[in-house]
C-alpha cells in the first residue's frame, strides 16, 4: 500500500524535524487515501510546528471531522490549537 509508504516516511521525517519534507509525503498519502484520519492529523501537526496555525486549523477540523464520534480527539484538537507546547498525542 503505498499511501501506508508515504505516511510512514512522513512520520520518519517530521521526526527527523523536516517538516516540509513531511508535508510533501503526508500530501502524497492523503492523495491515495484521501480520508485517513491519522494522515490528516499529522499534516495539520506539521503546519502547527511550523508556526501555520491557520493551516492546522483546516486540517485538525477535518480530522475532528473524520472522527467525530470520539470526543477525545476532540478534546486533544481544543488543546492543540491552543497549547504553545510541543504537540503530544
Amino acid at each position: 500500500d503505498y499511501a501506508e509508504t508515504y505516511y510512514n516516511m512522513g512520520n520518519a521525517l517530521k521526526d527527523q524535524e523536516k517538516l516540509d519534507e513531511a508535508i510533501e509525503a503526508y500530501d502524497k498519502a492523503l492523495s491515495l487515501n484521501p480520508n485517513n484520519a491519522e494522515t490528516i492529523l499529522e499534516l495539520g501537526k506539521c503546519f502547527k510546528l511550523l508556526g501555520l496555525v491557520s493551516i492546522s486549523i483546516k486540517y485538525f477540523s477535518m480530522f475532528v471531522f473524520l472522527t467525530f464520534r470520539f470526543r477525545y480527539y476532540f478534546v486533544k484538537f481544543i488543546h492543540i490549537i491552543y497549547s504553545k507546547d510541543k504537540i503530544q498525542l
